[in-house]
């Protein structure tokens, strides 16, 4: 039996041959797996060699044909196709000199291959096809440009001259052996027949051109752009300064937010009264808190339910109003008694405007603290009692 036929057995066909102990039949399918693996990885090793092999002698046998002699001339190479790219400049009037024609107007840069046997007059059958199709462009027919062939530096090839001094015909593939270039740039350069060759000598400035490279020909029309510029600018200056106003007043508002309810906070933290000593009667009251979950205190039995009140809306900034309750919809008021919450769990809740201090009387409010018009402005005339039995103060409003 070979390792692939002890891999694929199943255990009791092992079993019967003699391995009677799992660690034996275990060692037995390893040490089978790793001989399948190296086996395989040998083999593989092997195909990939003969590949190899192979690929080698095909690639000298072809080397050594005619036909890859023929491949090779000097003379094959110019039948090659090569990329370049072309170009279009159109002369001005108003500037003297070539200009580059935007691709949104017809020129732009194109990627080009053409055979290296290409002469110039082939290079400008193919631009005339790229810029003027069915013979025409923006600046005119084709047949009314004098046309010519120049590269990057502006000078016009109608031959080529080796570093030797010796003139050729000019071909594309010639071009790219003679600079030793892998990118070569060329220009279709068109003139209106009948116009000025002049151009505009080095260090002159040049006048000013819009985004599409149409020169703005008056001094109204560049004014006229300034002036609308300048209202873009002022009406964006506008925007900004409205955009900053209003995050300023978001602002604002938020911080008198923030300042009325640390008011709110004090007042209330201000009135928590004394817990009564261990010897002084007192009655324990729990509350269910939103966010603390249940907390208890101890109270006089003399007090109210505002101070209740007083100690949860100190116990955290917010929520600003909210109400106490034993069950859920029945408020408690903050008049009663807080014998009201003797052996209950209060469970608070938060309310989107104060609670009144009494149900007899709804347009007194229980806010939080003493207060009439603006935070902090209570008159003493109006502090009062929540009982007047004792000497300890609460407050209304």
């Amino acid at each position: 039996m070979d390792g692939s036929a002890v891999l694929y057995s199943p255990e009791y066909y092992l079993v019967e041959l003699g391995l009677e102990t799992r660690g034996d039949l275990y060692a037995l399918r390893s040490f089978c797996e790793r001989k399948e693996k190296q086996t395989k990885s040998k083999d593989a090793e092997e195909r990939k060699q003969s590949l190899i092999d192979k690929i080698r002698c095909k690639k000298v046998k072809h080397s050594s044909g005619p036909e890859s002699q023929k491949k090779n001339t000097p003379s094959s190479s110019y039948g090659k196709p090569r990329k370049f790219e072309l170009g279009w400049q159109h002369f001005s009037e108003v500037q003297k000199r070539f200009v580059a024609v935007r691709q949104s107007r017809g020129g732009g840069t194109r990627s080009v291959s053409m055979s290296g046997n290409s002469t110039i007059s082939d290079i400008l059958e193919e631009a005339r096809n790229l810029f003027f199709p069915q013979g025409k462009s923006v600046y005119g027919n084709w047949m009314d440009m004098d046309c010519e062939l120049a590269n990057f530096k502006g000078e016009v090839k109608t031959s080529l001259t080796s570093h030797e001094g010796n003139v050729m015909d000019f071909s594309l593939q010639s071009y790219f052996e003679l600079h030793k270039l892998t990118r070569v740039r060329l220009y279709l350069r068109t003139r209106q027949r009948g116009t000025s060759s002049i151009s505009v000598e080095e260090g002159e400035p040049e006048a000013e051109s819009d985004t599409l490279g149409v020169l703005k020909g008056s001094s109204r029309e560049r004014a006229k752009l300034r002036e609308e510029q300048d209202g873009e600018y002022a009406e964006s200056l506008r925007a900004d300064r409205a955009k900053t106003e209003r995050r300023e007043q978001a602002l604002k508002e938020e911080l008198n937010k923030a300042r009325k309810v640390e008011e709110f906070h004090a007042a209330r933290l201000s009135r928590v009264l004394d817990e009564p000593t261990v010897d002084e009667p007192r009655v324990v009251v729990r509350v269910r808190h939103i966010d603390l979950g249940l907390v208890n205190r101890a109270f006089k039995p003399n007090q109210k339910m505002a101070a209740v009140y007083d100690w949860i809306g100190s116990l955290q900034l917010i929520p600003l109003y909210f109400s106490l309750s034993s069950t859920p919809g029945n408020v408690i008021d903050p008049s009663v008694s807080i014998y009201y919450s003797a052996d209950k769990v209060l469970f608070m809740e938060q309310r989107d405007d104060p609670i009144p201090l009494s149900a007899d009387d709804d347009e007194v409010s229980f806010k939080g603290f003493c207060e009439i018009g603006e935070i902090g402005m209570t008159p003493p005339s109006r502090i009062m009692a929540w009982d007047i039995d004792t000497d300890e103060e609460g407050c209304s409003a």
